[in-house]
């Protein structure tokens, strides 16, 4: 992905871009901040970006790219909630564990998305996503958002990079030079 052209949050471009530059993009990022909107598209463009299989990532014109978009690729997982709470339970946890294992469908990376952790998750289900966090398989990408990431645990945020947004962000790929 060509972050030098993503506009808006100059701190959110720079890191991005020097993770794109390093080769190491983590295996694990928390998109904490902003509004929801904001999140939902980032999480949106990374989950593109790691399916992928055009040159320029995300292209938006691959068939990849838009089962992503419309929500149907197979390895791009949405964590379900339960309840009233809509909580993401240690079973639900296991699930994403055991599907960690199993490699990708049609991507070289399989994406796991867990909106609005820090509300979601309780005590139990983020210990139970620790182990998978401390060793992670390959070609594995988690994003978690936040609103508060300093409310989950440090052993948690140790794990992750935390990617601050900026309130109103709009990602989309019209904010970038896809030419």
């Amino acid at each position: 992905m060509n972050f030098e052209n993503l506009k808006g949050n100059e701190n959110l471009k720079a890191e991005l871009l020097s993770l794109e530059q390093s080769h190491r993009f983590p295996h694990a990022l928390i998109l904490n901040g902003g509004d929801g909107e904001s999140r939902d598209k980032l999480t949106l463009l990374l989950s593109k970006r790691a399916v992928c299989k055009g040159e320029q990532k995300p292209c938006s014109h691959c068939i990849p790219c838009q089962k992503a978009e419309k929500g149907v690729h197979p390895d791009v997982y949405f964590a379900k909630g339960s309840g009233k709470t809509d909580s993401v339970s240690v079973d639900e946890i296991r699930n994403i564990t055991r599907a960690c294992s199993i490699i990708a469908n049609e991507a070289d990376t399989k994406v796991f998305v867990i909106k609005d952790a820090d509300k979601r998750m309780g005590a139990e289900a983020l210990n139970a996503f620790l182990k998978t966090l401390e060793e992670p398989p390959q070609a594995i990408l988690f994003l978690l958002t936040t609103e508060d990431a300093g409310v989950l645990p440090e052993t948690i945020l140790s794990r992750c990079t935390v990617l601050n947004l900026e309130q109103n962000h709009n990602f989309s790929d019209e904010t970038l030079d896809l030419a």
